[in-house]
């Protein structure tokens, strides 16, 4: 199916959802067989330009300037039975369609707890389950979409991205607890296991009521093995802190820093010991300032170390954000400035044989991102 297909087919759904909700609201809802319907989507569009010089760009681009539909976004929830039991489900339509999330949540069973099931984003760092329309900055902070550098491992990465499981959610007053068990098998969006082992996360926020001001701390804490093959494990842990503040509506400021440990070992083999440990840190700090309701503008400094053993493979990212918000994040028009520095440089490609031939490389980046949520 070509990209124009795809877009067209996401267009006349829209279109027809659009036009049924509009004939159902007149009569109080959308008819569905139990319970009931929401429907929304988000469509990302992009201009995208990058100065990478010598032909070599460290993301993987081919062109210096692209049109790009980022992504076209179909969501279905609503409630099946009142207070007990909703639903999630959400499609992606730019690139290959395929069904993104898909989970049940169950609520008033345990006291101020919910279960979630399903194939979900776990809450995990400050980002990773927000809508993708309310992210601020049009990218996702470097250490959790450390999968966009070409060639990186899987190791490297320090989002957990998309998982099958079940998590609970514990909401207080003062504070709430994340408890959750998932699949845990490699890969950015995975649907199933490759192992008999299960990876467990844990987290909790504090944020205490304050007059003009809202206030979130905390930390989380994931724990997971993954099995190689028979003899050969590899275990992951990751472990963080996060703070998010905003006064008055106006000044907001996010930080957090994760740091990921990779333990491989040999099971029936004592005499060959464990394998090279490889650890990974990251942390972004960013500020915000919104001039008026319809203007924000924002700075963040991303810094992230794949490896804390070797030297040199270091990569930071300043970024500055304008959105101008036509009706909050439903219609906005943003554009990021981004500037990329990494840690090393590259081998120069006339002089193939001498290695004190290096040259630097420019990636820097510049984002204009139009978007509809609905």
């Amino acid at each position: 199916m070509s990209m124009k297909t795809k877009l067209l087919s996401f267009f006349l759904l829209a279109m027809f959802l659009v036009s049924t909700i509009s004939v159902a609201g007149e009569l109080e809802g959308v008819k569905v067989g139990t319970g009931t319907l929401k429907v929304g989507g988000i469509y990302q569009a992009w201009f995208y330009a990058t100065n990478y010089d010598n032909n070599i760009n460290f993301l993987g681009n081919t062109k210096y300037t692209s049109f790009q539909s980022k992504r076209a976004r179909m969501l279905l929830w609503g409630t099946i039975v009142p207070d007990k039991v909703k639903y999630f489900a959400q499609m992606d339509f730019a690139g290959t369609p395929a069904f993104l999330d898909y989970k049940m949540i169950v609520m008033g069973y345990i006291p101020h707890t919910s279960v979630t099931v399903g194939r979900f984003l776990p809450y995990w760092t400050l980002y990773m389950h927000k809508p993708v329309s309310q992210l601020e900055l049009i990218n996702y902070p470097l250490f959790i979409s450390s999968f966009k550098f070409a060639g990186m491992p899987t190791d490297y990465r320090m989002g957990m991205w998309r998982q099958v499981g079940i998590q609970t959610a514990t909401d207080m007053d003062a504070f709430s607890v994340y408890l959750g068990c998932f699949n845990g098998a490699d890969g950015v969006n995975n649907t199933n296991d490759n192992n008999d082992a299960k990876d467990f996360m844990a987290r909790l926020d504090v944020n205490p009521e304050m007059e003009n001001m809202s206030l979130l701390v905390g930390g989380q804490f994931w724990m997971g093995r993954h099995r190689i093959d028979e003899d050969h494990d590899k275990n992951n842990t990751a472990f963080g802190g996060f703070a998010s503040l905003d006064y008055n509506k106006m000044v907001k400021f996010r930080g957090e820093y994760l740091m990921k440990t990779v333990v491989e070992g040999w099971d029936k083999d004592p005499t060959n010991s464990a394998l090279d440990d490889l650890g990974s840190s990251g942390f972004y700090a960013m500020a915000g300032y919104c001039a008026t309701d319809w203007l924000e503008v924002l700075a963040r400094y991303d810094k992230y170390d794949p490896n804390t053993d070797c030297d040199d493979d270091g990569v930071s990212a300043i970024t500055f954000g304008t959105n101008f918000m036509i009706h909050k994040y439903n219609a906005m028009i943003s554009l990021n400035l981004i500037k990329n520095d990494e840690e090393w440089d590259l081998q120069d490609p006339a002089y193939p044989n001498d290695p004190d031939k290096r040259i630097d490389f420019d990636n820097d980046e510049a984002i204009v991102q139009f978007q509809i949520a609905f």
